[in-house]
């Protein structure tokens, strides 16, 4: 049995331990009151872990007492610590793992004659014998139970039985031979045959064998060999005994159905039972280490007057050290699975082996279809119960397993570093082979990218008593019955038991249901999307639609300190939301809890922030909403010859008559004045005592406003300067091609431009022009304009200057290399001191500095907001967070990793080292337990934009919230 061991387990008893072995293997030894010895052996295989107990008894043989396992390493040192407490009184003695030349040898009788000896012709006739008959169902056929490292000792011993050959391994923890002389006394009374497969004594003996091996005793019974076309044959076998990866895989052909591949291995797994194995292409990536990994022979079984011993590796045929050679990759970033390939292929055309990898990947689902039709015809009447043979024939686990493996086989390929050529070739044949239909199923068709997407999120069944629909997964109605079905099953088992994987089972179908119309047609994603996700339907006690349950799914919270009702999603309830789907262009929350919602389609929403989002105030026919005050509450709609405008907070609500006919475009507004733009004329309106007055109003063409309050637009053909920072703007002409400017500044005397490369100002009161260029690129202004934070590229230096009313430099400030800006505050990192925290306050840069207390800033404020956190002058690991204006302590106590951005400081996300879960705790009473923890606020943040395409968020209170790609506006209530 292939057995990987993890760590070295430290076992002190009254003589002490005195262990011996590999990093990754634990053994421990001692003898009983009967003189017999034990063994504790401790090891890692497919990520669980196994403890075997072992007694071997005074003749040699030895017995597996038990084989427990466990899920982690504490877990499992349980295990070991509870046999160790059986023998107390034990001697320890060192255990056997060094490769003895003369390892003791089983005796008794023979399991077969010895009428040949190995050499170089018998083990290519070795490889000839595997390449013919070891396929897939080679052991399940026989009925022979396997685990990884069994597949290549039981191909060995059976081809050595048909030959009259010699066969010798050693076993786990005494380290013993068994050879093909080795016969238990229980055995001679087997009877024999011909026919191996009928051989019940030889059958018992291979069974033994393969429960008291594992993959380190393989290791020691094998040579590294040379990868060569010569030396590289089938019953060659790769071991991998490095942490948490510990496998075997044997090379049973030496090239693939298609000839391409130069070779193919066959692999089983844990636990040891009869199984179909899988085949399946080599693509490990990292190079072989000497006595943990690599490509390796079985050593030959030397008998010379009846005495077996094992041959050394240095004298095998093929032995070689190459394969650890740092030089043996040849090129810089290739896998080892490529160097190995292009040593026994140099000509190998990896394109031509993706073209067949996803043709045989097609042809293995349209099998499928023939499979599942027959089996649901086979199991409809009667069913076919699990234990039956008919499940056992028309059940489908293998052949999905085989599905999955060969879909991340090709995406591993489609990934390898390749040259250019070779790579853009590969991306070419597999975007081709996506996008082709592979299956047809009830009339309809679904390309290999959309049965891909279904295999790799698990939306099939293997169950042949379902029905063909549900045993794909792929039908909109059929996904959404998979995502019903998974909601009734972990809501009804969380009666019983909270259980992190079931949330987490929920959680992964909300991402899948949310990325299905990327990977399936426009009209199976319209189906998908207006059909299923609403429908309604009852759990709990409660209606909702699929959507909306797949969403509740995220607050559902395994956290055994919350409370049951906060463990049950009750937080939902008492929590204000707006789910930000992609389509959101535009979402404002006031501070008076009005939101605004404008969608890429153009469409808006306002109203009141409920439960569930907006409760959107209706409009009369023909509005549509403009923009919402956040400090006010108030908003501004439009039709085409009217504006309306409406108090939230009073709900008055008055409709004019606007200026002028023509189409307008709102510019800008805020609670009691609108800027439009009517035809080729601007309007600046205010509403005054119930009535909208005209403030200003000019015919300018070729208009564009900026959030500075500045219009650029012409009057004629002159270019002009709008202010509207007053309510009556000053126009300040100019000469300077404006077409293409931007706006960065505007203060009270100057309107700072970039035009044509160069940043300029202009003086509002005269017109007159400075070019500010030279000075850098500036990153930040103080209000007047005395103040500048520059980089200048050809030092790369960022550096504090001060200026006079002409914009020459006064003073400068040299600060360091590296420079980070968040809003009006900017942080200045340099290598040899504490980073330096400048706030921009008028017309200043102050300088904070840390209290006494503080060891130093150890993380930059968050955008805008005037925090940052400060390692405290302790021992112990004490943070403080803190307002950088004022100095008020907002929290103080384990570091916090993330912290959010809403301006009302109310919530921080908090990351200690070592804690599994980011919790959301309050600061205003930090102490309390965490309001809430969970995967939902692992992506936790406020964000000024909602991605890259400038949607912007504008809130002042709540959090905005997010989990793989799922965004959401939250208010607690506390």
């Amino acid at each position: 049995m292939s057995r990987i061991l993890l760590f070295c387990f430290v076992l002190v008893l009254t003589a002490g331990l005195r262990a011996h072995g590999s990093s990754t293997e634990s053994v421990f030894t001692g003898v009983t009151a009967k003189g017999e010895r034990v063994f504790g052996v401790l090891y890692v295989e497919g990520k669980v872990w196994v403890v075997d107990e072992i007694v071997q008894h005074a003749d040699g043989w030895q017995d597996l007492l038990s084989r427990r396992y466990a899920q982690d390493r504490k877990s499992a040192q349980t295990i070991l610590d509870t046999i160790q407490q059986k023998f107390l009184h034990l001697q320890i003695v060192n255990p056997t793992l060094d490769l003895q030349p003369n390892p003791a040898v089983l005796k008794g009788g023979s399991l077969w004659p010895t009428t040949q000896a190995w050499d170089w012709e018998w083990e290519k006739r070795y490889s000839q014998w595997l390449s013919e008959n070891m396929t897939s169902d080679f052991y399940s056929k026989y009925g022979i139970a396997t685990d990884c490292a069994d597949v290549a000792y039981a191909a060995r011993w059976i081809f050595a039985r048909i030959n009259g050959l010699p066969a010798a391994n050693r076993l786990s923890g005494s380290g013993v031979l068994l050879t093909n002389q080795s016969l238990r006394t229980e055995w001679a009374q087997l009877p024999t045959a011909k026919n191996w497969f009928e051989d019940k004594r030889f059958r018992a003996a291979l069974n033994y064998l393969l429960n008291q091996t594992y993959t380190h005793t393989l290791m020691r019974d094998s040579y590294p060999v040379a990868i060569t076309t010569e030396n590289f044959l089938p019953g060659v076998h790769y071991l991998d005994l490095r942490e948490l990866s510990g496998h075997t895989q044997l090379v049973h052909r030496r090239e693939d159905d298609q000839g391409i591949l130069p070779y193919m291995i066959i692999e089983s797994t844990i636990p040891r039972k009869v199984r179909v194995l899988n085949k399946s292409l080599f693509w490990g990536t990292e190079q072989a280490k000497k006595n943990q990994s690599g490509f390796l022979r079985i050593r030959w079984p030397l008998v010379k007057n009846n005495a077996y011993s094992l041959a050394n590796s240095e004298k095998m045929p093929g032995y070689s050290l190459e394969q650890y050679s740092p030089d043996f990759i040849r090129e810089k970033d290739r896998p080892y699975s490529v160097e190995i390939l292009l040593r026994l292929n140099p000509n190998l055309n990896f394109a031509k082996l993706a073209e067949s990898g996803y043709q045989n990947l097609i042809h293995m689902f349209q099998a499928r279809v023939d499979v599942v039709e027959e089996g649901f015809r086979q199991c409809s009447k009667p069913s076919c119960p699990g234990d039956s043979q008919l499940y056992e024939d028309w059940s489908t686990p293998s052949r999905d397993k085989r599905l999955l493996e060969m879909t991340n086989q090709l995406e591993l390929l489609s990934n390898l570093p390749f040259p250019d050529q070779i790579r853009d070739d590969i991306q070419k044949i597999k975007n081709q082979a996506l996008s082709s239909v592979a299956i047809s199923l009830a009339n309809e068709t679904f390309t290999l990218k959309a049965l891909i997407f279904a295999w790799k999120n698990k939306l099939f069944s293997s169950d042949p008593n379902d029905e063909p629909g549900i045993r794909w997964g792929l039908a909109p109605e059929f996904f959404a019955n998979k995502l019903q079905r998974d909601l009734n099953k972990v809501l009804s088992q969380r009666k019983l038991k909270i259980s992190r994987e079931g949330d987490n089972l929920l959680k992964r179908d909300l991402i899948v249901s949310g990325k299905y119309c990327e990977h399936f047609s426009q009209e199976h994603c319209l189906r998908f999307t207006q059909n299923e996700l609403p429908k309604p339907f009852q759990l709990l006690g409660k209606t909702k639609s699929l959507q909306q349950w797949l969403e509740f799914s995220l607050w559902l919270n395994s956290d055994p300190l919350q409370t049951p009702a906060n463990q049950w999603g009750a937080l939902q309830e008492g929590a204000k939301f707006q789910r930000l789907t992609d389509d959101v262009k535009l979402f404002k929350v006031s501070k008076d809890g009005i939101g605004y919602l404008e969608m890429k389609s153009g469409e808006r929403q306002m109203g009141t922030i409920g439960s569930h989002g907006i409760e959107n105030e209706p409009l009369p026919s023909s509005f549509h909403w403009i923009n919402l005050d956040e400090d006010t509450s108030t908003a501004w709609a439009i039709s085409d010859q009217q504006l309306l405008h409406y108090d939230f907070k009073t709900r008055i609500q008055n409709i004019f008559a606007l200026p002028a006919t023509g189409e307008a475009t709102v510019l800008s507004a805020d609670s009691s004045q609108i800027l439009l733009r009517i035809q080729d004329s601007i309007w600046n309106l205010k509403l005054e005592n119930g009535d909208l007055k005209t403030l200003w109003n000019a015919a300018v063409s070729s208009s564009r406003f900026f959030e500075s309050q500045v219009l650029l637009g012409k009057i004629g053909d002159q270019w002009t300067l709008f202010d509207f920072s007053t309510s009556v703007p000053r126009v300040i002409p100019t000469n300077e091609d404006l077409s293409s400017a931007f706006v960065f500044k505007n203060t009270n005397l100057h309107i700072g431009l970039l035009v044509n490369n160069k940043s300029i100002f202009i003086n509002k009161e005269n017109g007159v022009l400075t070019d500010v260029s030279s000075l850098g690129l500036v990153a930040k202004w103080s209000d007047g304009l005395s103040r500048a934070l520059v980089y200048n590229p050809s030092p790369k230096l960022w550096s504090l200057l001060s200026l006079d009313s002409n914009f020459n430099i006064v003073s400068s400030e040299k600060l360091s290399k590296w420079v980070i800006t968040h809003g009006n505050f900017f942080v200045a990192f340099n290598t040899e001191f504490v980073p330096s925290i400048y706030h921009l306050k008028g017309e200043d840069f102050a300088q904070i500095l840390p209290l006494a207390d503080e060891a130093g800033p150890a993380f930059t404020p968050w955008e805008s907001l005037p925090w940052t956190l400060m390692k405290l002058k302790t021992a112990d690991d004490t943070y403080r967070l803190r307002n950088l204006e004022n100095s008020q302590i907002l929290y103080e106590g384990k570091p916090i990793y993330v912290i959010t951005e809403q301006s009302t400081q109310t919530y921080a996300f908090s990351l200690v080292e070592g804690q599994r879960e980011t919790p959301l705790i309050s600061l205003k009473n930090p102490k309390k337990p965490a309001l809430m923890t969970g995967e939902f606020f692992s992506g936790g943040r406020i964000t000024s934009f909602l991605d890259a395409a400038q949607q912007k968020i504008s809130i002042n209170r709540g959090l905005i919230l997010s989990y793989q790609g799922f965004k959401f506006w939250v208010e607690f209530q506390q």
